[in-house]
């Protein structure tokens, strides 16, 4: 599923179901917007993509929009995790279901300025991720070196760190749009294997 666009799904028949999927590389807070146009839609998000086990989540939506609100702090949710959507026509009639469905996460981006000493906290064993943006000046050229230095304020941290380049001819408008970094796509990568640090 595009997380940038909504989903469209037309669903005939009553007891009809259409599926999809979606997945999330940050711990922020997230909302699955539901909107029926025509009839009445079961949306139910799971786990397990053959739906044989309770929802994590689920919503009845008539016709007009509805919202999924799931937060940070959800022992459900976790991140880089496949979640399965089912949209079933639960209308009694014989009217078909006409719905969109939209993911709505905005990431917390952290500007960090060069040269500046930078604290971060985490507020729960749930919050998994942050991500940071900084600037090298295009003044500088392509001999530039950048050193990121990490310090643990706290006993048994042992973070990972993952790092990309972006090249722009202006300043980008919106950081929260930005292609970050993940473990499955990076340039430079620190501390994926805590137990070389703890050694």
């Amino acid at each position: 599923m595009d997380l940038s666009r909504s989903s469209q799904f037309q669903i005939p028949l009553p007891g009809q179901v259409r599926y999809t999927k979606f997945m999330l590389e940050s711990k922020d807070s997230f909302e699955v917007v539901v909107t029926t146009s025509t009839g009445e839609c079961l949306v139910s998000i799971t786990e397990d993509p053959g739906f044989e086990t309770e929802p994590l989540w689920q919503l009845k939506q008539g016709i007009g929009t509805g919202r999924i609100k799931v937060q940070t702090d959800d022992p459900k949710f976790h991140m880089g995790t496949m979640y399965f959507i089912s949209i079933a026509n639960s209308w009694s009639d014989f009217i078909p279901a006409t719905v969109s469905i939209r993911i709505n996460q905005e990431k917390t981006i952290y500007k960090v300025p060069n040269n500046v000493p930078t604290k971060f906290q985490y507020a729960s064993d749930r919050e998994l991720v942050k991500f940071l943006v900084f600037q090298i000046p295009s003044t500088w050229s392509l001999r530039a070196q950048v050193e990121i230095t990490v310090e643990a304020l706290t006993e048994h941290l042992y973070p990972s760190l993952y790092v990309k380049k972006l090249e722009f001819n202006e300043r980008p408008q919106n950081f929260d749009q930005l292609d970050y970094p993940s473990i499955y796509d990076y340039e430079i990568s620190f501390g994926i294997n805590p137990s070389v640090m703890v050694n």
